[in-house]
């Protein structure tokens, strides 16, 4: 089975400390990620040396099937979350206060994820008082094909 490692996001801090309680952040971290040669893939992400995050933050990592069109450049074509919960992942990807770097989580892609992927960073504070929350990340994406 042939296949392809790809670093899709370096080492990066993402720092959502000053966030407000009880609010939640989404980043798109990667946009256009091509995916239409491959059959099926794991996600790879990595908390590194400089994690800390505080009781009751958390930073959810998911990968979402999307499909620009040629005629109709300004509109972002993606699957809606309620037909689509978890993106093209299995399952959800979460760091939390219980994350101690190093570490790693895995999870592969479903089935028929399209053409295109982006990489979705949701960033939450606790209901309260809000915490410090910075996770150092990397992410690579292993993609597989009958080849």
């Amino acid at each position: 089975m042939a296949g392809e490692l790809r670093r899709i996001l370096p080492v990066t801090l993402f720092d959502w400390s000053s966030m407000g309680a009880s609010q939640s952040n989404s980043i798109c971290a990667v946009d256009y990620i091509d995916v239409s040669g491959w059959k099926e893939g794991q996600l790879v992400v990595r908390a590194h040396t400089g994690t800390n995050i505080g009781s009751g933050a958390t930073l959810n990592v998911n990968l979402i099937s999307m499909d620009p069109a040629e005629d109709d450049p300004a509109t972002l074509f993606t699957e809606p979350p309620s037909l689509a919960p978890n993106g093209l992942l299995s399952n959800v990807i979460v760091f939390s206060s219980t994350t101690n770097a190093p570490y790693m989580q895995m999870t592969s892609l479903i089935a028929n994820f399209g053409t295109m992927a982006r990489l979705v960073l949701v960033m939450n504070q606790p209901a309260g008082s809000p915490v410090s929350a910075k996770l150092v990340l990397s992410v690579d994406l292993i993609l597989k094909t009958d080849d």
